[in-house]
């Protein structure tokens, strides 16, 4: 099932402290679709979710939470849209396997819209922008303790993704930390503890075009309006996690990327 999604609900609240540490969660207001609890503003995002009856998989729960408006100004105005649709999988053909799909689904126009196993999101188109969860336009908070993979297609010509990150800036562990440093182990710990701060993108075997910096995590602002190029071999997939904690006055706007797939 592909699932997308316009809305603007209450934004994401900070009820818990520990440790001097802050949990941010949706619990005014929220949409719940499986391991997705978004809220805050959504524009033309999309979501993912398999259904299979071999697998156990034969129906899909979509939770609605909204709270009453009356007297709470700070609640935007309610708004939602989803447009469900259901992409048939072709005769003797597994959801679980990345095939090519063939058949009947080609037939009905669903193979192109058909994402391999384990993506979360999925881009087919060969250029376009993927933006994280509520970044409305740098202004939102990202949902956080979340980890998801966003696909891209790739044909038998494709080379590499092009990555233009138009706005980029996700919390770091340490601060006056350069650009070129909130990479890698900056932003995905070799050994994580209690309360670090672990927000990365992931993109396998990339290198920013304009510093030649090599890297598969990026954090921080490392890749700020530069572009980044992958190479990655086999199904092309980048990958976001945000942790559980929020440090008052960091930065975690998230992300806007414009993407371009290569092809010899």
């Amino acid at each position: 099932m592909r699932i997308d999604i316009s809305m603007t609900l209450g934004q994401p609240e900070i009820p818990n402290t520990k440790n001097g540490l802050e949990f941010p969660d949706c619990t005014q207001e929220y949409l719940l679709i499986g391991k997705f609890k978004l809220c805050g503003v959504q524009t033309k995002q999309h979501l993912y979710v398999p259904i299979d009856k071999k697998a156990g998989m034969d129906s899909l729960e979509i939770v609605f939470k909204t709270a009453q408006r009356k007297g709470l100004s700070k609640l935007p105005p309610l708004s939602w849209n989803l447009e469900v649709t259901q992409l048939e999988c072709p005769d003797g053909i597994s959801l679980f396997r990345s095939s090519q799909p063939e058949g009947r689904a080609r037939g009905k126009k669903d193979g192109f819209l058909l994402a391999p196993a384990g993506c979360d999101q999925y881009y087919p188109e060969t250029e376009g922008t993927v933006r994280s969860f509520n970044f409305n336009d740098g202004e939102g908070l990202y949902p956080f303790n979340l980890t998801y993979a966003m696909c891209f297609r790739r044909t038998p010509t494709t080379t590499g993704l092009l990555i233009n990150a138009e706005a980029f800036n996700l919390p770091q562990e340490s601060d006056g930390v350069t650009i070129f440093a909130q990479t890698d182990t900056q932003c995905y710990p070799q050994l994580p503890t209690e309360g670090r701060i672990d927000d990365y993108l992931m993109i396998p075997q990339a290198q920013v075009q304009e510093n030649e910096v090599r890297a598969n995590y990026f954090c921080g602002e490392s890749i700020n309006g530069y572009r980044v190029l992958s190479t990655m071999p086999g199904p092309m997939s980048i990958v976001f996690h945000s942790g559980s904690v929020y440090r008052k006055g960091t930065k975690s706007q998230g992300f806007s990327l414009d993407y371009q797939v290569i092809s010899s």
